[in-house]
């Protein structure tokens, strides 16, 4: 096998203190962290360099500020909710004692969970990123690009092999149609971070789940699926070992299943026989799938447009919806539940809403609360934590493209007699009446036939998890605290504060000095020349010299001289736009000119100008839109026609001149 890829990365605890310096290790880490089963989460800050107790009021804090900043510009004299400080106290925990706690009571469980899985890989992908961006194509192995391509071709995906779309894509001109979502081209533009991934505007994780959308409906689905199984499979106990072998070989074998691999596929595999389904023959072919995930998909997400990823998943005839019970909301937030697999009974309290999101994010957790569970000594919670992940498997099965109704059948036959039946191994001592009542409707099987034993089984389970949240509020305690005060959005604040106390000065005087009539400066226009308008002197040169002087006597030639900057500007040509603009730029719109004392803007207008800039910062170092231009001419134009050009027509300079002309006429 070709090792042009780097090996998958190890976290152990000898180097875990070592990772929290790699920026993709500590996203995948704080995701584990906070989810649901672990409650009072806990996040490690990158720039104070230590773990705190995860706080959502800096997040609140800065919503607001923008908010109330995004008000402040767009309606400068409507009323503004004060913000009055945006300080915050966040709790931080000792350095050396939390990095033991979570050696001991986290980082375990965080190596057997999807979360370790996934960054191993991500990990993987960005270190790959070197040779998709310099133009070197990556060899791959004959043997795993000959698999990909046949269980392509059966699949209907009709591209060509790895070797040619590498060499065709790196010698294509740069297109528009080569370009990323964020303006990038897919090849040449896209080295933008260290280790960020394919997108510096998206963290590791998000590209990691667009990597995973990309192969939704395509052969690479299937394929990243069994890696994560293969991976999972490791983690289990004996207990259940064989089990979730056993559910593999119908994932991944049994034709009717979606998630089906090629026959050619699982021939080259050497897993086309269902007694081939050993652990040690899934470990032994997991680098050839390590390979043709890496070197086949990842450069063929790397190599193409997102945008397109999210057209095919709306087009694919394959449902969204994860495939196992194993991936259950491995797309989703911590907070929140896969709708299509959720759990069917109707029960109050937060408590249980809390377990039910433990439950469906087990495999993302290491299994955390299930080791609770086994480790408790009580027979009946393992049992029943078991039945429930296995149910959600059994739910799963409704929510596939293609339904197999032997299959679900054959599954609740399987639940009934583990897990319900008088003589189960694992029995959750489910009543006898509900028991009889499952037994008397179990064929056919159908989606909410467990209700009664699934309600029976969260009651169980309720307990175990009481008392492992307040075991864990208690563990927390062990580690010491403190309060550190913080400050949100600094600049955006101090921005704020300036703009609300303008504001309010503003509105005080507003209050004090009535607006005074403006003069009707046109009524002292000869009444013979109250037809001439701007547009009249661009046809005079003449006048219009005679104009730009008036103007400068007056001190605001700059009026006129960037109206015609701008009117300029609309017939340059493309190579001279960028150019001109910045010149405009530069020249006018700066304190000097528009932001300033004798701006042709109402302070209304120089706010909303500034808005359509961006902000101060966008400002200096953008180009400015012609949109913002065309506002700023039509300004000037209204302020040059209302003051300055009557002032000029009625000068007896201009009437002068018109008289004499009238003579030799």
């Amino acid at each position: 096998m070709s090792r042009a890829f780097p090996d998958l990365p190890e976290i152990t605890s000898e180097n875990f203190e070592q990772s929290l310096s790699d920026q993709i290790f500590v996203e995948f880490f704080n995701a584990f962290l906070q989810l649901p089963v672990f409650g009072p989460a806990v996040r490690y800050d990158g720039i104070s360099a230590g773990f705190e107790l995860l706080d959502h009021t800096a997040e609140d804090l800065s919503r607001r500020i923008r908010t109330a900043l995004h008000q402040i510009r767009s309606k400068p004299l409507s009323d503004l909710n004060w913000i009055p400080d945006n300080s915050y106290t966040v709790t931080c925990l000792e350095r050396d004692q939390s990095l033991q706690w979570l050696k001991r009571d986290r980082l375990p469980f965080f190596l057997q969970s999807d979360c370790y899985f996934e960054f191993r890989l991500t990990k993987c992908l960005s270190q790959l990123s070197g040779p998709w961006r310099s133009g070197r194509p990556v060899t791959v192995d004959a043997s795993s690009s000959h698999v990909c391509d046949e269980h392509c071709l059966r699949s209907g995906w009709s591209f060509c092999s790895f070797s040619e779309k590498m060499s065709s894509r790196f010698s294509a001109p740069k297109t528009a149609d080569h370009r990323t979502a964020n303006g990038r081209t897919a090849v040449g533009e896209a080295a933008c971070s260290q280790s960020a991934g394919r997108s510096c505007e998206a963290g590791a994780r998000q590209n990691f789940l667009d990597f995973k959308r990309s192969l939704v409906g395509g052969p690479g689905e299937n394929i990243l699926h069994l890696w994560m199984d293969i991976e999972r499979l490791k983690t289990l106990s004996a207990k259940t070992r064989s089990r979730f072998l056993g559910w593999m070989k119908c994932q991944y074998v049994v034709s009717s299943s979606p998630a089906a691999l090629s026959e050619q596929l699982l021939s080259r595999l050497g897993l086309n026989s269902t007694i081939c389904w050993r652990e040690e023959q899934l470990c032994d072919i997991q680098p050839r799938l390590s390979e043709i995930l890496l070197l086949y998909w990842g450069q063929r997400f790397c190599l193409f447009p997102s945008d397109q990823w999210q057209t095919s998943e709306h087009v694919s005839s394959s449902p969204v919806c994860v495939h196992s019970v194993s991936s259950v909301c491995a797309d989703a937030e911590p907070q929140s539940i896969c709708a299509c697999s959720d759990m069917k009974v109707e029960l109050d309290g937060s408590e249980i809403q809390t377990l039910l999101e433990v439950l469906h994010t087990e495999f993302r957790s290491g299994f955390f609360f299930t080791h609770f569970c086994q480790n408790s000594g009580q027979q009946l919670w393992e049992n029943t934590v078991y039945f429930c992940l296995e149910l959600l498997q059994y739910r799963q099965l409704f929510c596939q493209s293609r339904f197999d109704p032997y299959r679900v059948q054959r599954t609740a036959q399987l639940l009934y007699a583990s897990f319900l039946s008088s003589g189960a191994q694992m029995s959750v001592c489910l009543s006898e009446e509900h028991r009889r009542a499952v037994l008397l409707r179990l064929s056919p099987a159908f989606e909410d036939l467990f209700d009664p034993a699934e309600e029976h089984a969260l009651n169980v389970l309720l307990e175990p998890w009481t008392l492992l949240s307040q075991t864990l509020r208690d563990a927390l305690h062990t580690v010491a605290l403190w309060e550190e005060v913080r400050y949100a959005e600094v600049e955006l604040f101090q921005t704020l504060q300036t703009l609300y106390t303008h504001t309010q000065s503003r509105r005080q005087q507003e209050r004090q000095t009535p607006p005074a009539p403006a003069p009707d400066l046109w009524s002292k226009v000869p009444r013979e020349f109250r037809r001439f308008r701007l547009d009249s002197l661009l046809q005079n040169h003449l006048e219009l010299q005679h104009f730009l002087s008036f103007l400068e006597e007056n001190s605001t030639s700059l009026d006129l001289q960037c109206w015609l900057d701008v009117e300029q500007l609309k017939n340059s040509d493309a190579e001279l736009l960028e150019e001109r603009i910045t010149n405009i730029r530069d020249k006018y719109l700066s304190s000097n000119f528009l932001f300033g004392a004798g701006s042709p803007a109402t302070e209304e207008q120089q706010m909303r100008l500034l808005q359509m800039c961006g902000g101060w910062q966008r400002l200096q170092h953008e180009l400015v839109s012609l949109s913002v231009l065309t506002e700023l001419q039509s300004l000037l134009h209204n302020r040059l026609e209302t003051r300055w050009l009557p002032l000029f027509l009625s000068s007896s300079e201009f009437i002068s001149r018109q008289q004499q002309r009238r003579k030799v006429e």
